[in-house]
């Protein structure tokens, strides 16, 4: 019964998603590491073939390296910080690419070598940040379709999967999507707020009927089945809300859309063209 594997749910990959969550990134970390890391070799041939003469990064780095072996052999030689400067995030995001292609073609032989009749599906890539398209154009190379997390409306969907349906030539798989509906004890819920559950049954039945009728499209992940509430560890500042309430009982504007359309999946998909 087993579909396929995913990997991380949105790990941060760019120096914009590892501010936003205090983390780091691959660029921050293997510039800095010892010289005979792998990761450190790539990180510097990369640099020499972007800048050519040294004398070019130390521009950028504000650094004064005589020659490419003496980054090679600096550890811990860069804040783990955000770039200081745009020729720092140019050269960040560049590498990160690099980064990213060398995971998921390891993960995906893995995978393989254990598996070979399932699919394989990545991570799901945070479409609601900076990075989905650029990593998206390198991950779509060794997945069987793109997995993403979007809260956006219909629009902001259709927007993005058009985007990027010509660069990636995969299906989509919306791995997180949810409306939501302010209320006393999760009163900042993740996802876009609707004024009510009418207005959040809209929302939902739009992105679903117009999602599943497109060709490359094959399904969304609801977030989530039941509410959290902000009395919760770790939901104070940001709560789910889900088809239920914390007594386990169903919203019944969303219950009756989830109910019709999941009927009705299969017509929707077939006569869209």
């Amino acid at each position: 019964m087993v579909l396929g594997y995913c990997m991380a749910d949105c790990p941060p990959l760019t120096d914009n998603e590892a501010e936003w969550n205090g983390s780091t990134t691959w660029p921050r970390r293997l510039r800095n590491f010892a010289a005979e890391a792998p990761g450190k070799r790539a990180y510097v041939d990369f640099m020499r073939e972007r800048y050519g003469d040294v004398s070019g990064f130390n521009a950028t780095y504000g650094t004064r390296f005589d020659a490419w072996p003496d980054l090679r052999n600096a550890r811990n030689w860069r804040p783990d910080q955000a770039p200081a400067n745009e020729a720092e995030r140019r050269d960040s995001a560049a590498f990160l690419l690099l980064c990213v292609e060398r995971y998921y073609s390891v993960a995906r032989a893995a995978l393989r070598r254990a598996d070979p009749n399932h699919l394989f599906l990545g991570d799901k890539i945070n479409g609601d940040t900076d990075g989905l398209h650029s990593v998206a154009a390198v991950t779509s190379r060794f997945t069987d379709l793109v997995n993403t997390q979007h809260y956006a409306r219909w629009e902001g969907q259709r927007e993005t999967m058009d985007r990027l349906t010509d660069t990636v030539g995969q299906p989509f798989l919306n791995g997180d999507a949810a409306y939501t509906t302010p209320t006393k004890t999760m009163p900042n819920p993740h996802g876009q707020h609707a004024r009510d559950m009418a207005e959040r049954a809209l929302w939902t039945r739009e992105f679903m009927e117009n999602a599943t009728a497109r060709p490359d499209f094959v399904g969304w992940h609801m977030c989530g089945m039941i509410d959290t509430a902000n009395t919760m560890p770790g939901k104070e500042q940001a709560q789910h809300q889900g088809l239920m309430t914390t007594r386990g009982e169903f919203y019944p504007e969303m219950e009756a859309t989830v109910r019709d359309i999941s009927d009705r999946l299969y017509v929707i998909a077939t006569s869209s063209g």
